[in-house]
């Protein structure tokens, strides 16, 4: 441990203090260069233990509510720091690394940024989508391009911790070194107004929506299923799609709308301007008290740690961009971009065409779970019937045979009441890939 420890404040050192750059002969040009800065290589490991044996505790199986109270209400830096790997300040820092990001499949989300040339080249297509995103101050950002270090990004959200003061003051540790910025310090690294953007609308201000509060999102000649990108208007798939790439990076199934997604899609009606750095806090905030999910925002997080450091990190994660496919309207007449200004009544009536498709879905989803519960009953007959095989040929007491020797390879079937009303399968649930290019 103490070699470890040694080895590392003599690297800081180095890193803190490093050996002036020396003027090389002159180039093609007559001119002198100088050599470039010296990239710090850092790769995802399990931590030291030293010669101090230590078990880390699992942090996936803590209780929820005692886990964001650890996080959000204890300082670690104001406690003695005994970890074993130099770049942690506390055992309980070193072990959430290493019992929640380590084991994720997608440690870091994949973030893209927005080919806005692509998009306002073809204007045609995605129409006001820019103009929009412009008005409320999100184009910047969500076009902003930056290469991250995944093992950078895993050590901030293990170390950081947030001060309750109004200046929104942030510690983390980074190759460890412990380092104490702002929300200031960090819109001025990645160009976005401060705290002082006192106009703008909060989005986390506002208690989080459920699905049925963006119903007005859906179109009304269809029937949407709100919280999901089935019969959302084509102009608010293009709106998700893009900021799920960024501003909301989520992983997994991308024909949801999830948590303040909802309320941000739903912001996006009106025309006040959105904080963004608000956003992004709350939402790192959120990220560091979850115990199963994938860290957001690599690519802001590097380039504010990047201007906070001085250091040059090398980059193992590329930032690439994303050109959305336009989303064409239903061929039942439904607008193909903007929010619609009108809305019909739907139609609820018992003979509508709406109808017959929730009760044809319903008649199938109770199909299938007769059909699952068959099988489970067929392989229990028949882990029965071979335990007494098994019994017999040992000369043990067996009880007599009964319903599980007899044959069932035949399904009982349930005729379909709507064969002959209706003859096409209801639309079946949009999963659109998040992640197709134009």
């Amino acid at each position: 441990m103490g070699d470890a420890m040694r080895a590392h404040e003599s690297e800081e050192g180095r890193r803190r203090n490093p050996p002036r750059s020396k003027k090389k002969t002159a180039g093609k040009q007559g001119k002198p260069t100088q050599s470039a800065p010296q990239q710090i290589v850092l790769i995802m490991h399990r931590p030291i233990r030293g010669t101090r044996p230590h078990k880390p505790r699992d942090y996936r199986a803590v209780n929820k509510f005692e886990f964001q109270t650890m996080r959000y209400d204890r300082d670690p830096y104001n406690e003695p720091r005994d970890a074993t790997d130099p770049r942690f300040h506390t055992l309980r820092q070193q072990d959430i690394y290493e019992t929640l990001y380590m084991p994720l499949k997608d440690r870091v989300i994949k973030q893209r940024y927005i080919d806005w040339k692509y998009i306002r080249t073809h204007g045609d297509k995605f129409h006001d989508i820019y103009e929009v995103c412009h008005d409320k101050g999100l184009d910047t950002l969500m076009g902003l391009k930056y290469h991250w270090n995944e093992e950078v990004i895993m050590q901030f959200y293990a170390t950081l911790y947030l001060e309750k003061d109004d200046a929104r003051t942030m510690h983390w540790m980074t190759n460890g070194v412990k380092y104490t910025s702002n929300i200031a310090t960090f819109a001025q690294a990645l160009g976005q107004p401060g705290l002082e953007d006192g106009d703008a609308i909060r989005i986390h201000d506002s208690p989080q929506l459920n699905a049925k509060d963006i119903s007005d999102l859906y179109l009304d000649n269809l029937e949407g299923v709100p919280g999901t990108l089935t019969g959302l208007e084509p102009y608010y798939i293009t709106l998700n799609k893009l900021f799920r790439h960024t501003l909301m990076p989520k992983s997994g199934d991308a024909s949801f709308i999830r948590a303040y997604s909802l309320n941000l899609l739903n912001q996006m009606k009106f025309k006040e301007k959105i904080h963004v750095m608000d956003l992004l806090y709350q939402e790192i905030r959120f990220a560091m008290a979850e115990q199963k999910r994938s860290l957001p925002y690599g690519p802001y997080i590097q380039k504010f740690i990047d201007h906070v450091s001085g250091a040059h990190f090398y980059k193992d994660v590329e930032h690439g961009s994303f050109q959305p496919r336009a989303e064409k309207a239903p061929s039942s007449g439904a607008p193909s971009s903007g929010p619609s200004s009108s809305r019909a009544k739907k139609s609820s009536s018992p003979g509508s065409s709406s109808t017959l498709n929730a009760l044809k879905s319903l008649f199938c989803f109770c199909k299938r779970i007769d059909r699952r519960q068959e099988k489970i009953r067929r392989s229990q007959k028949k882990s029965t019937l071979r335990q007494k095989k098994i019994l017999a040929h040992l000369n043990l007491p067996v009880s007599p045979e009964g319903s599980e020797g007899a044959s069932s390879d035949d399904d009982e079937d349930f005729p379909d009441p709507f064969s002959v009303q209706h003859e096409s399968p209801p639309p079946a649930l949009s999963s659109d890939d998040d992640d197709d290019e134009g």
